[in-house]
C-alpha cells in the first residue's frame, strides 16, 4: 500500500490546525516599587496594589507539625504557583523578634533563602515583624520595644539590597497600655503616643513607628515601610495628617477582619478615608473560619452570603485602590493542603473554631475574583482536553494527537517544536512539560492558551492516565483522562466541521473545489491507537509506514468508500493518511456536503464531519 497523494495545501491547514494562533502578553514580573502621593508605583512608573496572601509559620517559636508542613512549601514551587496559578504579586511573611534573639544570624539567614525564592519569580515579600504570644516570647505590651529597633537595624541592612521587599514595622501594635486610653474610643493622644513612642502606663517604654521607620533609614534601606493601625475595631478612626511618618516611602497597615469591617461604611470610618491621600495596605484579612473568634462569628452562616460578603469586600478594595494580602495561604484557610494547592471552597457550613475535612475556605473565591476562574490559571480541565482533531471533550488513546486548551499555563507566544537532534518532537517546549502517569508526552505547540502533545504509547491498554502539566517548574493540578483503544478524529479546518481533505489534484477540497465521484481524496485523522510495527512516541512516521493495529474503514455520504492507503502520514507523528475514492459514478455540476465517518476497530469518528463532492 503507497501513498500516492501528498498534498502540500492540505499539509499548510493541518500545521495550523496544530500550530495555533497569536501570542498574547503574560503579566510583567513588579519591579521596584515607591510611593508616590496616594500611590504604590513600580519601576515603570505605573501604579498598582499588591494582591497577594499571608504565609505564616516563620513566626512561630515553637511550630507545630503542620505549621512545619506551611514553612516547608516556602519554595520556588510554592511561589510560582501563587505568581502563576493564583496571579498574586506579594507574599507576606511574618517573622519573630524573639525567634531571631533566640537563633541568631541561621534564622536571618533561612529567611533570606525564602526570600530570596519568592522575589525570584516576582513577588513583592512583605516581612513582618511579629510577636508569638503562644510562645510566651511577648512582654505583655503589645507594642515595639528597642528591641523592635534593634531588629530592624540589622534586617533592613541585610536586604537593603532588594527592591522588592517591604517592611512591615511591626504588626498589630496594641492599644491597650497607651496612657490615657478610653476603650472604644479613639484620641489623639492615642496616635501621638503610636507615632512617637513614649512610656506605657505599665511604666515600659515604648517605642514609636516613626523610630522603626528611622532605624531601617539608618540601615541603608530606601524600601517601602508598611506601619500598622492598633489592632483593635477602630482601626484608624481619629488619624490624619498630623500623625503621618515624616517619611515618603511609607504605606498604611490595616487588618480588616470582618468582625469590625464587615460593611463598606465600617471600612469607610476605619481605614476607606485614608485611601483618598496615602496608600492603605490591608495586610492580613479574609475568612478565620477554624478560630472561635468574633471574626467568625460575624461572617453570614450561609455559604452564599459568606461569598457575596467577600465579592463586596473584594470590590471595596478595587474601587478605593487598596493592596492587600490574604490570610492565609495554609491548610485549612486558602488551600486544602501544600502538596495539590488546591483551593478551599465556600460549598458547606462550618462551625467557627472546629476544623473539618475538606474545610470550608475563601481559596476558590479569590481566585475566581483574581483570573477569572475557580481554579485559577495555568490548570488542567477534563472536559478542556479533547482531540487535535477537532471536536469536544472525549477520552484519548495511545498515539493520539490531544489538545489542552486552558489560560495561561504556557509561554506568552506560541512555539511549534521542531525535531530534536534524536529525531523526535521534544518533551519540554518553551519551559512546558505534560507528563502522563509521569512520562513527558511529546509537544507539538505550546502557547497560553492551548499546548499540543502526542498521547504516549505506553497509554495502551490503561484504563486511564493520570496527566499534570509544568510550565517553569510549576506544577499544575492533575486530572485523570480515559484511555480506549482508539478515540477516532477526522481532522478539521479549525472553527469548521469540514475536514482538512485534497483533491486528486491536489487542491483543497471546499465547496469551490468539489470531488468528483470516483475521484481519490486524502483525509488525516489522529486517534487511531497502537500501529504495526508498534509505534514509537514522539517519533515521526518511518520506512515503511506504520498501519493501524485495528482494521479501518470509511464511509463518505453513508456508502462505504474504497480505501487505497490508511497508514502514518510520512514525515509526522501521530497522523494517519487516508487515500480513499469518493463512491459513486455520475457527478454534477453543484457541490454538496456530505458526511464522513472513520472506523477504527469498533470506535467510530464524531458525526458531522464532511467533505465536499459533485452532486449527482
Amino acid at each position: 500500500m503507497q501513498p500516492k497523494l501528498l498534498v502540500p495545501v492540505a499539509l499548510s491547514v493541518l500545521a495550523l490546525r496544530l500550530g495555533l494562533a497569536h501570542g498574547v502578553p503574560t503579566p510583567l514580573p513588579i519591579g521596584p516599587l515607591h510611593v508616590k502621593g496616594g500611590a504604590i508605583f513600580d519601576s515603570t512608573g505605573q501604579p498598582i496594589a499588591l494582591r497577594g496572601v499571608e504565609m505564616p509559620g516563620l513566626n512561630i517559636a515553637v511550630p507545630t507539625a503542620e505549621q512545619n508542613q506551611t514553612v516547608a512549601a516556602m519554595n520556588a514551587t510554592t511561589f510560582g504557583i501563587l505568581r502563576l496559578r493564583w496571579n498574586l504579586n506579594t507574599v507576606r511573611l511574618p517573622v519573630s523578634n524573639f525567634v531571631w534573639r533566640r537563633d541568631g544570624q541561621p534564622y536571618l539567614d533561612r529567611v533570606g533563602k525564602i526570600v530570596r525564592a519568592a522575589t525570584a519569580v516576582g513577588l513583592v515579600v512583605v516581612i513582618s515583624d511579629c510577636e508569638d504570644a503562644a510562645s510566651g516570647e511577648t512582654s505583655g505590651l503589645g507594642l515595639p520595644t528597642q528591641d523592635s529597633v534593634a531588629f530592624w537595624k540589622i534586617w533592613a541592612a541585610f536586604f537593603k539590597e532588594d527592591q522588592h521587599v517591604i517592611f512591615s514595622a511591626f504588626n498589630e501594635p496594641s492599644v491597650r497600655l497607651t496612657p490615657g486610653h478610653v476603650n472604644g474610643q479613639r484620641s489623639s493622644s492615642d496616635w501621638q503616643f503610636w507615632l512617637q513612642g513614649g512610656t506605657a502606663s505599665s511604666g515600659q517604654s515604648v517605642t514609636g513607628m516613626k523610630s522603626l521607620v528611622d532605624a531601617i533609614r539608618s540601615a541603608g534601606a530606601t524600601q517601602i515601610v508598611s506601619v500598622s493601625a492598633f489592632a483593635d475595631p477602630l482601626d484608624f478612626q481619629g488619624f490624619g495628617a498630623d500623625f503621618f511618618v515624616a517619611d515618603t516611602n511609607v504605606i498604611y497597615e490595616v487588618h480588616p477582619f470582618f468582625d469590625h469591617a464587615l460593611t463598606n461604611d465600617q471600612r469607610d470610618s476605619n481605614f476607606g478615608f485614608l485611601a483618598r491621600t496615602v496608600p492603605v495596605y490591608a495586610g492580613r484579612w479574609g475568612l478565620d473560619l477554624t478560630e472561635n473568634q468574633p471574626s467568625c462569628h460575624s461572617v453570614p452562616p450561609d455559604p452564599q452570603d459568606a461569598t457575596n460578603l467577600l465579592y463586596q469586600t473584594f470590590a471595596y478594595f478595587d474601587s478605593k485602590g487598596i493592596s492587600w494580602t490574604s490570610s492565609s495561604y495554609e491548610p485549612h484557610s486558602l488551600i486544602q493542603d501544600t502538596s495539590s494547592f488546591d483551593p478551599t471552597t465556600l460549598n458547606a457550613n462550618w462551625t467557627c473554631g472546629v476544623i473539618t475535612n475538606p474545610q470550608p475556605g475563601m481559596g476558590q473565591v479569590q481566585l475566581l475574583w483574581l483570573t477569572g476562574d475557580p481554579t485559577g490559571f495555568g490548570v488542567l480541565a477534563k472536559d478542556l482536553t479533547a482531540s487535535a482533531a477537532g471536536g469536544p471533550a472525549a477520552p484519548v488513546a495511545p498515539g493520539e494527537i490531544v489538545s489542552f486548551y486552558g489560560y495561561l499555563f504556557g509561554p506568552a507566544n506560541n512555539t511549534a517544536a521542531a525535531f530534536d537532534s534524536s529525531g523526535k518532537l521534544p518533551a519540554t517546549l518553551d519551559g512546558v512539560r505534560i507528563l502522563f502517569d509521569g512520562e513527558a508526552a511529546p509537544l507539538f505547540s505550546t502557547g497560553p492558551f492551548l499546548i499540543t502533545a502526542q498521547v504516549p504509547y505506553s497509554a495502551q491498554g490503561k484504563d486511564h492516565v493520570n496527566v499534570q502539566l509544568f510550565y517553569q517548574h510549576i506544577p499544575s493540578n492533575i486530572i485523570q483522562l480515559t484511555v480506549l483503544d482508539a478515540v477516532p478524529g477526522i481532522v478539521t479546518t479549525l472553527g469548521t466541521n469540514e475536514a482538512v481533505a485534497a483533491n486528486q489534484d491536489g487542491s483543497l477540497n471546499s465547496a469551490a473545489k468539489p470531488a468528483a465521484a470516483g475521484s481519490v481524496v486524502v483525509l488525516y485523522a489522529t486517534g487511531y491507537g497502537q500501529t504495526s510495527p508498534p509505534g514509537v512516541t514522539g517519533r515521526p512516521t518511518q520506512i515503511p509506514e506504520a498501519q493501524p493495529a485495528l482494521q479501518v474503514n470509511l464511509t463518505i455520504g453513508g456508502n462505504p468508500a474504497d480505501i487505497l492507503y490508511a497508514a502514518e502520514a510520512p514525515g509526522f507523528v501521530g497522523l494517519l493518511q487516508i487515500d480513499a475514492r469518493v463512491p459513486g459514478t455520475a457527478s454534477g455540476s453543484k457541490a454538496q456536503a456530505v458526511p464522513v465517518l472513520l472506523r477504527v476497530g469498533t470506535f467510530s469518528s464524531i458525526a458531522g464531519v464532511t467533505i465536499w463532492v459533485q452532486a449527482p
